[in-house]
């Protein structure tokens, strides 16, 4: 079964992405910031990553390099507020596998989910 590690600074947005994910998806932790998230990653050895970007002490995009540099196949997704025209490096969104702009909607989340488990080409 696919195993997924769901990090975002907000407690909410956790509990919100648990919910969602884990009647198909089974979760293997969770992480409230960046240096945790890291550490949960290299514990757990999640399938797929759901990744807030703005987040304490490390925020998503260097989590997100961090994890791709030790294991280039893991599946991450970004969910946050951040729109992909704003503030975010292209060569970063190139880095995940998805991208989700906050509110992430069920059937949003759920597509993205299931369209990088079945390719290997970013969402």
């Amino acid at each position: 079964m696919v195993n997924i590690l769901v990090v975002d600074d907000e407690d909410r947005m956790r509990k919100l992405i648990k919910n969602i994910l884990s009647r198909r998806y089974e979760i293997a932790g969770e992480a409230e910031n960046g240096e945790e998230a890291v550490k949960k990653f290299e514990e757990l050895d999640p399938d797929v990553i759901t990744l807030d970007i703005m987040m304490p002490e490390k925020d998503g995009l260097e989590v997100l390099s961090d994890i791709k540099d030790k294991d280039p196949s893991k599946k991450v997704i970004l969910i946050t507020v951040v729109s992909p025209d704003e503030d975010v490096p292209q060569e970063m969104i190139d880095k995940a596998d998805a991208y989700i702009v906050k509110p992430a909607k069920k059937k949003q989340l759920l597509d993205a989910l299931e369209d990088v488990l079945e390719n290997d080409k970013p969402y």
